[in-house]
């Protein structure tokens, strides 16, 4: 089946189509358009960044248009108050992290940001840093997501912003600092999370590597996209992971009884 995603006016690049039934789906391309293989009994989950989701279940025609609506998104009125207002570093301390996380398209890792009891009720998030390693292929761009914690887990749950942020990375080892002050985003006392999702679909983003099998034959393989910087330590798991068409997990491996997680910096004013 072939389709479109797009609002009123404009057609809708890099909306996720989700059969949540089956755990995968696909992205639109630049031009809102979509190919993907559908049963009568399935049900399409329909996301764009900014937009009000939609379900999908009518495949009496091989080619969809979806039209979605404009969310509503209230952000946090600031009276900002200079000789009073302060910043607090946060996050990673270490100079380089190791290596760490890489995805696929249409999947996202998020970072739990906590509210800090001793800043006091306004803390606002002003920005992010993230960690781009030499492995794979660098340029590949992250869009940055910033989600409320759900009411019943502890896990992402809905976009706090609809501005779409994308980082695109030029080189490796490199820490990348993304400026969020402008679009005022008060820390819950929940917590946020500050997420970066691989959202582009393109041959140009994989690279082929050959792998050595246990009986000593090879294999080729692709990889998608470049690797963020992670860490080791006895910190609790404040990392999540959500696949296209899969719902948010957590990675529960330890090496040495520690926990990895997602390395980043960011700073707070309060």
């Amino acid at each position: 089946m072939n389709g479109v995603v797009k609002d009123t006016n404009n057609a809708l690049a890099y909306s996720s189509i989700e059969v949540l039934s089956k755990k995968r789906g696909v992205i639109t391309d630049d031009s809102g358009k979509f190919t993907i293989e559908v049963d009568k009994a399935d049900t399409l989950l329909v996301k764009s960044l900014g937009y009000k989701s939609k379900y999908i279940s009518d495949f009496s025609s091989n080619d969809i248009s979806v039209i979605l609506e404009l969310d509503t998104f209230v952000l946090t009125t600031i009276t900002v108050q200079p000789r009073d207002q302060k910043i607090a570093e946060k996050g990673f301390t270490e100079k380089k992290p190791k290596s760490g996380y890489r995805s696929r398209p249409g999947s996202i890792i998020a970072y739990l940001i906590q509210y800090d009891d001793k800043f006091g009720d306004e803390q606002i998030l002003n920005d992010v840093s993230i960690f781009i390693d030499n492995e794979d292929v660098i340029t590949t761009p992250i869009r940055i997501r910033c989600m409320n914690v759900a009411k019943e887990k502890l896990e992402p749950d809905k976009d706090m912003y609809k501005e779409s942020i994308i980082l695109y990375p030029k080189k490796g080892g490199s820490w990348y600092k993304i400026d969020l002050n402008y679009l005022n985003i008060k820390i819950p006392q929940k917590g946020l999370f500050i997420c970066f999702e691989y959202f582009q679909d393109s041959p140009k983003y994989y690279v082929e590597s050959t792998m050595k099998n246990s009986d000593g034959t090879k294999r080729k393989y692709q990889s998608y996209g470049n690797t963020l910087g992670a860490y080791w330590s006895n910190e609790p798991n404040m990392t999540w992971h959500k696949t296209i068409g899969d719902m948010w997990f957590q990675r529960l491996e330890k090496i040495n009884n520690k926990t990895m997680n997602l390395a980043i910096k960011y700073s707070v004013y309060h």
